[in-house]
């Protein structure tokens, strides 16, 4: 969510004017990426357990939607190629990782309860609220990308001990790996 509040920001920074017209693209394809790491995390998992080849089977059909959704894209000529491409990506990546995840279910019974995620998702959006108005008054320069950086660890220490103190269930795993099982109070 912060790529897509600061993304115009940092990429004219960091490369220019010129490169803000890029800006489109990134919007599209981020949100897609999720469902590319819910492949990559659980491609391995089915090709252990699985005799037949699911994740080529899935990712063919991921390269079929791709296909379609690019040919209809430019045979109704609503956007450029390089966006057409684009769209038809993300389209392509949310259905690979949505088969990889079904699989996954379907074969070890793995689930995503979004409800253990509600506050996490939800201080997300509101930090994402105050970056997009804190945003606004950044202007492009080499400066603000060291004020990115202390905003961006000042959010994450902020978002992780609110999580903290309303025992988010998933932020206690991670602490209790960390410390390697030791319990912490």
């Amino acid at each position: 969510i912060q790529s897509m509040v600061f993304g115009r920001l940092l990429i004219v920074t960091w490369l220019g004017p010129k490169f803000a017209a890029s800006m489109p693209l990134i919007y599209i394809l981020l949100p897609s990426a999720f469902f590319y790491l819910l492949f990559a995390s659980f491609r391995s998992v089915i090709d252990a357990i699985a005799v037949e080849a699911l994740n080529s089977r899935n990712i063919y059909i991921s390269l079929i939607l791709f296909i379609a959704v690019f040919a209809i894209i430019l045979k109704l000529d609503i956007l450029n190629i390089v966006l057409s491409l684009g769209v038809a990506l993300a389209a392509s990546l949310i259905m690979l990782g949505s088969l990889t995840y079904y699989m996954a279910h379907k074969l070890y019974g793995i689930t995503i309860n979004l409800r253990n995620f509600y506050w996490s998702l939800l201080l997300s959006a509101f930090f994402a609220f105050i970056s997009y108005y804190f945003s606004l008054l950044l202007t492009p320069g080499t400066a603000v990308l060291v004020i990115f950086i202390l905003w961006e660890i000042l959010i994450f220490f902020i978002y992780l001990y609110i999580l903290r103190r309303l025992k988010s269930g998933w932020l206690e795993v991670v602490i209790q790996q960390i410390f390697r099982g030791e319990q912490v109070s």
